[in-house]
């Protein structure tokens, strides 16, 4: 099994989540983090460029520590967008 999917109902648009992952037989732990981008009054519009721009942006100044592994859906309405991020590991 490659992948997990763990709810988290109970966390706002504004919070985000850090997640471990421990792999006992070698001793790693992997770690993951959901980030929130909040979008700009400019950037709600219906111009998906200026969307595309912000979001840009904030994957270009994230530190180089972390990957972007994923874009997760948010309510249109919700003025967030979810990024799912992982560390990057040495081993």
């Amino acid at each position: 099994m490659k992948e997990i999917c763990i709810p988290l109902n109970n966390i706002s648009d504004r919070e985000y989540a850090e997640v471990d992952v421990r792999l006992p037989d070698d001793g790693r732990v992997l770690h993951f983090r959901i980030e929130n981008l909040k979008l700009e009054e400019r950037d709600k519009s219906t111009n998906n460029s200026l969307r595309i721009q912000h979001l840009q942006k904030f994957i270009e100044s994230y530190n180089s520590s972390w990957e972007l592994l994923q874009i997760l859906d948010a309510p249109a309405d919700s003025g967030y967008i979810h990024l799912l991020f992982r560390e990057r590991s040495e081993k």
